[in-house]
């Protein structure tokens, strides 16, 4: 992305909810301004994905946000007989309430990021029936902080 905060107001906009958008550019913000560190250094997706949902918690008050949750109530949670673990949900457990995934990459990976899209679109179009998905790919090392990538689902 061009400028530095250009990602925000384009995040916010494409979201299939205004709030929900509102929400996770904030906690996202605050990644990037209290953790560059963590993409500076290039440390393991699940650190950046464990501060990030720190930040998503107070947005979403009476909600649950849990990283790496594998559970469809008590069973592993699969779909077409796949085991998945999403990197972020924002859901009330134990309810088939299922708000928000976040599937997160970073800029130096080699894996396809339409494999995550894929994903996503299958956490919304399954049985767990999320209202919608996101995709963050996020600059780290040189050039860090910042946001390379984004799609909402």
């Amino acid at each position: 992305m061009s400028q530095p905060n250009e990602w925000k107001a384009t995040l916010e906009a494409g979201a299939p909810e205004a709030d929900i958008g509102h929400k996770v550019a904030l906690a996202v913000e605050l990644l990037l301004q209290r953790d560059a560190a963590l993409l500076i250094r290039d440390v393991n997706e699940r650190a950046i994905t464990g501060r990030l949902a720190d930040y998503l918690r107070p947005h979403f008050p009476g909600w649950d946000v849990d990283c790496e949750y594998n559970r469809d109530d008590h069973v592993v949670k699969r779909i077409d007989g796949r085991a998945v673990v999403p990197d972020i949900i924002v859901h009330r457990r134990g309810l088939r309430e299922n708000l928000l995934a976040i599937e997160v990459k970073k800029s130096n990976t080699r894996e396809d990021d339409d494999e995550d899209i894929q994903k996503l679109n299958a956490f919304r179009d399954s049985h767990l029936h999320y209202q919608c998905g996101l995709f963050l790919k996020f600059l780290v090392g040189e050039g860090a902080p910042g946001i390379m990538r984004f799609e909402w689902i």
